[in-house]
């Protein structure tokens, strides 16, 4: 469990940050009427949840590589 911190931490950071940003710009101006295809919304927020995980794995990868020498 202690080599996948980064890869979990990496993806609630990713998937969270993107919710939160995309309600701060757009859910703000947009009346609550309109449609905005949640789905998108939801997959995209996946999608950049992946990216920062896998960014994250390969961060905590060089960490863990230079501390264990």
């Amino acid at each position: 469990m202690k080599y996948k911190t980064g890869k979990i931490a990496g993806f609630i950071a990713g998937a969270g940050g993107f919710l939160f940003i995309f309600k701060i710009l757009f859910l703000e101006n947009v009346s609550p009427s309109d449609g905005r295809a949640p789905g998108m919304v939801v997959l995209i927020a996946l999608l950049t949840g992946i990216l920062i995980s896998y960014a994250g794995g390969r961060i905590q990868g060089m960490i863990t590589k230079n501390y264990t020498k």
